[in-house]
C-alpha cells in the first residue's frame, strides 16, 4: 500500500459499499428534491455534498441527475430535513406523500444546488466548518437506486448514526428498477465509475 492509499484510510472515515438494494419499496415519488418553502421546529439538516457520474436531469427540476451516464464528473450539494425524533421511526425514510412535503413528518429538501468542482471544495471545507465535524464519510449506494434514494437514506443514516462526520455521496448511474436488464446496465455503471469514485477520494483526503 502507497503512502498515498494509507493517507486515503486515514483520513476517510468509511466508505460504504451499499450493494445490496436498499430501496425496493417504497419508492419516492419524482420531484423531491424541489427545495420545500418552509421548514419545521424541532427538525434536523443534514447537509450533503454530492459527486455523481450521473447526467443532469433537464427534463425535472426536482431530480436533479437522472439514470444515464455522463462521461464527466458533476457536483451538487443538498440540505435534507428530518422530522423531529417524536415524529419518526429510526432507520426509516419518511417520503412525503406529494412533493414537497410536510417538514413536521416528512423528509424533505431545504436546498438543492449544482456545484462546479472548485465550488465542491469549497462546499466540503464549508460544511466542516459549519458542523465542526473533521472527518468525512463517502457513502456509494447499490443497485437499483434512483439518485434521491441515496441522498435520502445518506441523510437518515447519518443522522440515526449520530456519526459526527461530513456526509459525501458518490452516486453512479444506477437505472433505479428491478429487472436483469437493470443489473447489467447497473453492473457496467458501476465499474466504469471506479476511476471517478479514486478521485472523488483523493479530493475528499487533501481536505480531511
Amino acid at each position: 500500500m502507497t503512502a498515498s492509499e494509507r493517507k486515503n484510510l486515514r483520513l476517510v472515515t468509511a466508505l460504504i459499499l451499499a450493494l445490496a438494494c436498499s430501496s425496493c419499496a417504497g419508492r419516492p415519488l419524482q420531484g423531491v428534491l424541489v427545495p420545500a418553502a418552509e421548514s419545521a421546529e424541532g427538525t434536523s439538516r443534514v447537509p450533503i455534498v454530492i459527486a455523481t457520474t450521473r447526467q443532469r436531469a433537464t427534463d425535472d427540476t426536482g431530480q436533479m441527475f437522472n439514470r444515464n451516464r455522463s462521461p464527466t464528473m458533476s457536483y451538487a450539494k443538498i440540505v435534507v430535513s428530518i422530522p423531529p425524533d417524536d415524529m419518526r421511526t429510526t432507520g426509516a425514510i419518511q417520503w412525503p406523500a406529494s412533493p414537497p412535503g410536510n417538514p413536521h413528518r416528512d423528509f424533505v429538501t431545504l436546498s438543492a444546488e449544482h456545484l462546479d468542482k472548485r465550488d465542491f471544495g469549497g462546499a466540503l471545507a464549508a460544511v466542516a466548518k459549519g458542523t465542526r465535524r473533521s472527518k468525512a464519510l463517502i457513502f456509494v449506494h447499490g443497485f437499483n437506486n434512483r439518485f434521491d434514494d441515496a441522498v435520502y437514506r445518506l441523510a437518515q443514516i447519518v443522522q440515526d448514526s449520530g456519526a459526527p462526520v461530513v456526509p459525501v455521496l458518490f452516486s453512479w448511474p444506477s437505472r433505479g428498477v428491478v429487472g436483469l436488464s437493470a443489473y447489467e446496465f447497473d453492473r457496467e455503471s458501476a465499474i466504469l465509475s471506479r476511476d471517478s469514485l479514486e478521485e472523488l477520494i483523493d479530493t475528499v483526503s487533501l481536505i480531511y
